[in-house]
């Protein structure tokens, strides 16, 4: 994943109307946190590291009957389970990824998804869900989705701005300078950029 966002949904499963479970994988003040319940209450996971830097960032999430586990960029934490209770997880047919439909919003806010809300804004790449390639023709309805990553961070990835000023992100890709100066951008980076400056 790759994002410049604190927070967003990554990844959502309601669970059965008629079971407590669910899961969730969510950016929360810009780190990796896992929610879920397998019908003997919620708990949670969240990774110390902060992945809301604009670069390339792999994610990998695992759960089973004994415990869970988030490692990024191959630092993992994990947590084991108690024991007793329900081993397996009974989901809902549809997972969502990215982000979730208007009426279930409500829904995820109540188990407890910070950002449950909240779109995710980034690229995600590679994403692979029990052994399987997971992708945009696995997709049944979208908004905003494009194929490729359109997401540039030049405030982090290019340092645009002249000492002093502060750098604010603009979109998908572009940038705006404030500073109490009469020009805020670096000169080598006015052209290469579509800018705003006030």
């Amino acid at each position: 994943m790759k994002t410049g966002a604190d927070s967003g949904l990554l990844l959502y499963n309601t669970g059965q109307s008629s079971y407590a479970d669910y899961l969730g994988i969510e950016l929360f003040e810009g780190k990796i946190r896992l929610l879920m319940n397998k019908g003997n209450g919620p708990t949670e996971l969240t990774h110390g590291t902060l992945v809301a830097d604009g670069k390339w960032h792999s994610v990998i999430v695992d759960f089973n009957p004994s415990g869970l586990g988030i490692a990024v960029d191959h630092q993992e934490k994990t947590m084991a389970l108690p024991s007793g209770g329900n081993r397996f997880l009974d989901l809902a047919d549809t997972l969502y990824i990215g982000g979730t439909e208007l009426n279930k919003r409500a829904r995820a806010l109540g188990k407890g998804l910070r950002s449950g809300d909240v779109s995710y804004k980034g690229c995600i790449r590679n994403m692979v869900l029990d052994n399987k390639d997971l992708g945009l023709p696995d997709v049944k309805v979208s908004q905003g989705i494009v194929v490729s990553c359109v997401w540039g961070y030049p405030c982090i990835e290019a340092d645009p701005c002249v000492s002093g000023a502060s750098c604010m992100q603009l979109g998908v890709n572009s940038f705006r300078c404030n500073c109490d100066q009469s020009l805020c951008i670096k000169p080598n980076y006015a052209e290469d950029y579509k800018v705003d400056q006030f």
